[in-house]
């Protein structure tokens, strides 16, 4: 089971050594458009997967996508904003992730009876 969260973090760490260099080379929006793409495509393997070393390769890939999607798309969307605004953005992004999470936390914890009987 360690393996699931090691698999992931070190797709986080090979993304940041690769992922985020290949933004400043070729551009920050195709970057993000693949990191967007292979993040989609890749929580549906998760979702899918029955064999557990598919599992593990997707899981690390998927860390790739959140590097890219991420990371790289944090800054493109700074880019585009007026330097003035910079902490404006960061805040109400950051903000509205947090929501999301406690929200994701509240709804599994509110439906966790429900799973039981299925």
């Amino acid at each position: 089971m360690g393996l699931i969260g090691s698999a992931f973090l070190f797709g986080i760490v090979i993304g940041c050594s690769t992922l985020t260099r290949l933004g400043d080379v070729y551009g920050r929006k195709p970057v993000y458009i693949l990191g967007f793409i292979m993040h989609i495509g890749f929580m549906i393997g998760i979702l899918n997967t029955e064999n557990q070393y598919v599992g593990y390769f997707t899981i690390f890939i998927f860390g790739l996508s959140i590097t890219a999607r991420y990371y790289v798309g944090y800054t493109y969307n700074l880019e585009m904003q007026p330097s003035n605004y910079h902490v404006l953005v960061s805040t109400t992004m950051f903000l509205f992730e947090s929501l999301v999470y406690i929200f994701i936390c509240i709804f599994f914890w509110v439906i966790s009876d429900r799973w039981k009987l299925l």
